[in-house]
């Protein structure tokens, strides 16, 4: 996950934040084109398969939205936590929202174990103090 939102040198994290913004809004746009048509000077809502695709971009941009509103939070924590732990919080995320809260009990049992599992290495990991400079003696 670290590598997603960092990617180093291709954009800062204004310009990304704004593409995520622009992103959101061309989405927002879609989904009126696609859910909403005028007929006899009335606004009427479409159904089959324009519906079905204007809902879907409806909750891509509303999505999209929220992580542009958390983005420099999730920058900042991403910056703190290690790379494997950001990775078992975006899959453990995942996987609650794909089980629609059938298995959430299991799932989330095991996201708490491998957090848990994750911040007990890093805290007993050995202390290693930085290696001593060699000095160079002094010339003569």
């Amino acid at each position: 996950m670290n590598w997603l939102l960092k990617c180093d040198g291709m954009l800062s994290d204004k310009a990304r934040r704004h593409l995520l913004g622009l992103t959101a809004l061309f989405f927002l746009a879609l989904a009126g084109a696609l859910l909403i048509t005028f007929q006899d000077d009335e606004i009427v809502l479409r159904d089959g398969l324009p519906f079905a695709l204007g809902s879907m971009s409806w909750r891509i941009s509303l999505t999209l939205a929220v992580l542009w509103l958390a983005l420099p939070q999730v920058l900042v924590l991403t910056r703190r936590l290690p790379p494997r732990l950001t990775a078992a919080i975006f899959l453990g995320g995942l996987i609650v929202v794909a089980s629609r809260g059938r298995a959430l009990l299991p799932v989330l049992l095991i996201v708490v174990l491998m957090i848990g599992v994750e911040i007990s290495a890093g805290v007993l990991r050995p202390f290693s103090p930085p290696p001593a400079k060699r000095r160079k003696p002094p010339k003569k």
